[in-house]
């Protein structure tokens, strides 16, 4: 078992210095320290948990309120940084895809087989 263990953090540790995790940390942090980003990300969490509370309540969402909400959302998705996170973020997680295929794939049981081979 603590073979396994090793080899799970030998993983982590080959992810974590690979160059698409070193980019992804990269944009994740500069996207975080960029305040007008930061303002209209929260802008955006706010109106969508506004409009989320009201459809709960089963309350009209008002046109204003969905404008808002595409407003900030195209504020948003126009950003170049946000866009060169976007597409980093879809590379990690085809690796990580592929991580979790290559493992599980040699994990499958043949209902014919035993774990034995019989």
């Amino acid at each position: 078992m603590e073979e396994i263990i090793k080899l799970a953090e030998s993983l982590g540790s080959a992810i974590s210095a690979s160059p698409v995790f070193a980019e992804l940390k990269r944009l994740e942090l500069e996207v975080r320290r960029d305040s007008e980003l930061s303002k209209l990300t929260e802008e955006y969490q706010v109106q969508m948990r506004r409009i989320a509370d009201l459809e709960k309540n089963q309350q009209p969402v008002e046109v204003e309120d969905k404008k808002k909400m595409q407003s900030i959302r195209e504020s948003i998705q126009s950003d170049e940084k946000i866009q060169q996170l976007l597409k980093v973020q879809t590379e990690y997680a085809s690796l990580m895809s592929r991580i979790n295929n290559a493992i599980t794939g040699l994990l499958q049981i043949d209902n014919e087989q035993t774990p034995d081979g019989k």
